[in-house]
């Protein structure tokens, strides 16, 4: 029979991410705080996103939001192997983000693009 110091020291058969959801679900229980999430972490996520767009390139080699491409490369494969769910839900996620970003940068320019991420990012946090 097991006893409450072997599922101590038992390893939890869950991934990573599930865990880390779970954990997330239980800090994250009241309804305005909910509310609050689900509006300021994407505003979060598109305002760092625009700011990387907005970062200048070497326009020789790359074209314009080549950060943000690096960027949302590495997040992505760092869920792909978490949970590739997830990954496919952000890959749509900063498809979008993306297409806006490059419509912004085109009506605001850089400077105007990167002093909205940074408003957005300001009220967001």
């Amino acid at each position: 029979m097991a006893t409450p110091a072997d599922a101590l020291n038992s390893p939890d058969p869950r991934r990573p991410v599930d865990r880390w959801l779970f954990s997330y679900s239980g800090d994250h229980v009241n309804p305005t705080n909910q509310a609050i999430h689900l509006v300021c972490v994407p505003a979060i996520v598109w305002s760092v996103t625009a700011a990387l767009w907005a970062l200048p390139v070497p326009s020789a080699m790359f074209q314009q939001g080549m950060w943000m491409g690096v960027a949302m490369f590495a997040a992505l494969a760092w869920y792909w192997r978490l949970s590739r769910p997830l990954a496919l839900g952000l890959l749509v996620a900063f498809t979008a983000m993306g297409l806006l970003n490059a419509w912004l940068f085109g009506a605001l320019g850089a400077a105007g693009l990167a002093w909205l991420a940074l408003g957005v990012f300001v009220v967001a946090w």
